[in-house]
């Protein structure tokens, strides 16, 4: 079993204004009413409903402002246990 990393917005208002790229993804993230959700699922969530104008990858962006609100005490954190992905086995080629 592996661990898997859940975040939610704890219901905390910013004491300052939030602007660009940062509000996009806190807009979205309150509006999971506090539900955990692992950085993958709100980043693709973020890509679907914000309008988030970058041109780095959205999860990366998204886990920066993550870790920036949870520095900020706006996040709240939550580890399970998840099933660990399925690896593929490999099978060699025939060679031709």
């Amino acid at each position: 079993m592996a661990k898997a990393r859940l975040y939610a917005w704890n219901g905390t208002a910013p004491k300052a204004e939030v602007k660009g790229q940062a509000a996009v993804i806190l807009d979205v993230m309150q509006r999971q009413n506090g539900e955990f959700k692992l950085a993958s699922d709100i980043a693709e969530q973020v890509e679907r409903e914000g309008n988030l104008k970058t041109r780095q990858d959205i999860l990366r962006v998204t886990l920066y402002y993550i870790i920036v609100f949870k520095n900020k005490g706006l996040i709240a954190t939550s580890e399970q246990e998840v099933a660990a992905p399925a690896v593929e086995e490999t099978v060699p080629v025939e060679q031709v």
